[in-house]
């Protein structure tokens, strides 16, 4: 999911603190600093919300999916043009279309 408005982001966002949706950050790293447009990886370890508790979910599961958030740099400060969420690999059959449980 790519969001390029800031409407679409904020309806996401509305519906995410709602159901209580939480990422734990795992990692976040730019891996390719000479890159000439700023790339941030970003990888959670753990995602929990109201939906994932009503699921049996009670500690929630692993994400299988991470985000990269693509920057420039303006008057020194970073500027984020878009949020989305990317796969890392897609193995068949897909672990995104699954519910890992949490440690």
């Amino acid at each position: 999911m790519v969001y390029f408005d800031r409407p679409g982001l904020v309806q996401w966002l509305r519906k995410r603190f709602a159901d209580h949706d939480r990422l734990t950050l795992a990692r976040a790293a730019d891996d390719n600093p000479g890159q000439p447009v700023g790339v941030l990886g970003v990888w959670y370890a753990r995602r929990t919300s109201d939906t994932l508790r009503s699921l049996g979910r009670p500690r929630g599961i692993v994400p299988q999916v991470g985000q990269k958030l693509v920057f420039t740099f303006a008057s020194g400060t970073a500027k984020f043009s878009t949020f989305g969420l990317a796969s890392i690999g897609s193995p068949t059959p897909n672990p995104e279309c699954a519910l890992v449980p949490a440690p």
